[in-house]
């Protein structure tokens, strides 16, 4: 037998993978996919560096909106390019993350949770992140999925800062949220921990209450603003202010009359 050509097992590979790329040059994901496709896990994970190179990362995260749940290697391998660029160039490349994998249609709640993490690890920046990520989880805080996952995650010993951030969210009244918030009030301070239960609880007397179990010297000026809101403030008049008469005793005959201011200092109504 005349032999035309030979190739090692890993030069065929190697004229696989630059045929695949050529082929999906309009869409380098198709290559991962289809390496997945055909059970070949390992080849995907070995060529994905590769692929992503030829992504930007508005494209990085189009491809990864189109991911599908199933997917979930990819899904995975896409994390991981994420996470290595955001090492280099400081972005904040996991907020999006974290808005797709909420998305129903590339639902990953473990890699959301993940990506959530990776927002706090620059404490320069966690106020800022905590507020973008926080509306993120807040707007499905119906979803019994992500509650269901955080009342299983917060059984563990020392529960991450992440998974306390959430539970001030999602579940301000949680009595476990006493012994959680002080170290996460030590760590990020009072104001983050403010805005956590007022994005749940709009009343201030009701938040006060919360707080101050945790820590009521941190949350005083919520007191203050309770007492502004409760104590009437003076109506004042001006000039040419065209009013209703009350409680005139000297000229009763003018009570429940109108008439325009023309002079005088302004005074609370006795309305």
């Amino acid at each position: 037998k005349k032999v035309l050509h030979e190739f090692s097992s890993e030069a065929f590979k190697i004229e696989v993978t630059k045929a695949l790329v050529e082929e999906y040059k309009d869409n380098p994901i198709g290559v991962l996919q289809w390496y997945v496709h055909r059970n070949n896990s390992s080849r995907a994970t070995e060529v994905a560096k590769d692929v992503f190179l030829k992504c930007s990362n508005d494209e990085l995260f189009q491809k990864m909106s189109l991911i599908t749940s199933k997917e979930t290697l990819i899904s995975e391998l896409l994390f991981k390019e994420v996470l290595n660029r955001e090492k280099k160039t400081k972005k904040d490349l996991f907020i999006n993350t974290v808005k797709i994998y909420l998305n129903s249609n590339s639902w990953n709640l473990e890699l959301a949770f993940k990506a959530s993490t990776e927002t706090l690890r620059t404490k320069e920046k966690v106020a800022k992140n905590m507020t973008q990520v926080s509306e993120e989880w807040y707007s499905k805080r119906t979803d019994g999925r992500i509650r269901d996952a955080l009342s299983r995650k917060l059984k563990a010993k020392n529960p991450t800062n992440l998974l306390v951030s959430l539970n001030l969210l999602l579940n301000p009244e949680d009595p476990r949220n006493v012994t959680f918030s002080k170290q996460f009030i030590k760590q990020f301070g009072p104001k983050i921990v403010e805005s956590l239960v007022l994005k749940s609880v709009s009343n201030l007397k009701h938040a006060f209450s919360i707080l101050a179990k945790f820590d009521a010297s941190a949350f005083n000026h919520l007191q203050e603003k309770i007492y502004e809101e409760e104590v009437p403030q003076e109506e004042t008049f001006a000039v040419n202010d065209r009013v209703k008469v009350h409680n005139l005793l000297k000229r009763k005959d003018l009570n429940g009359k109108l008439g325009t201011i023309i002079q005088g200092k302004n005074k609370k109504s006795e309305r």
